[in-house]
């Protein structure tokens, strides 16, 4: 149920973005036409990448098409299991219900995060006196902050990767120290997929190597 409504809702959503995309491509008079290169840029963009199968796009012939795979579709819902979602909320609509069942999962991530010697380790701690505690604990709070906010950026930005694939995607970009002739050694970051490229591009990186570069 709740992955069927989550579905159904990001459905709506590709279809109207892909719409406007075709839109933007077809304007005519006023305004600024979109190219098709940029229009299949925003494409790939709108869709997550377990839906590229069921949402299609192309350039046929400088006109953009779109559409919805039912085939593709039909598998997709074969992949859906069930959840029994039990409440004395009898006054709230089903979306309500699930929307609140979801939210749940955004707490128990923090506290695990918070748990978690490779990220945001709260424990152990090695202070004994009371305001270095707080602080240690203020420093993973904030620590917690920066990373929901890096999560949030790209969400805002209609990015349809999920938190855990924008977090590998992330992972994976790697920077070299590269060296040419008399020249200073500067950082740089080495190829990218087009994930990490509308990832580079949300989060500003380039500002960041910039500031590692001077």
């Amino acid at each position: 149920m709740v992955r069927v409504l989550t579905y159904e809702t990001k459905k709506i959503k590709i279809v109207e973005r892909l719409s406007s995309i075709k839109q933007s491509v077809e304007r005519k008079g006023r305004g600024r036409k979109k190219s098709m290169k940029n229009a299949l840029i925003d494409s790939s963009k709108a869709i997550h990448e377990e839906y590229r199968t069921v949402f299609l796009f192309e350039d046929d012939g400088d006109v953009f098409k779109h559409s919805v795979d039912p085939k593709a579709e039909k598998a997709l819902y074969s992949t859906f299991g069930k959840n029994v979602i039990i409440t004395d909320m009898h006054d709230w609509i089903s979306e309500k219900i699930v929307k609140m069942y979801i939210a749940k999962d955004f707490i128990e991530k923090d506290f695990n995060w918070l748990k978690n010697l490779m990220l945001i380790p709260i424990k152990p701690i090695f202070h004994r006196k009371d305001c270095r505690i707080k602080v240690h604990i203020f420093l993973c709070v904030m620590g917690l902050v920066f990373y929901r906010y890096l999560l949030w950026k790209p969400k805002k930005s209609s990015e349809q990767l999920s938190n855990m694939e924008v977090i590998e995607k992330l992972e994976n970009i790697q920077i070299a120290l590269v060296k040419s002739g008399d020249r200073e050694a500067k950082f740089v970051f080495e190829t990218t997929d087009v994930d990490q490229m509308r990832l580079f591009a949300v989060l500003r990186l380039g500002d960041v190597m910039e500031g590692a570069n001077l």
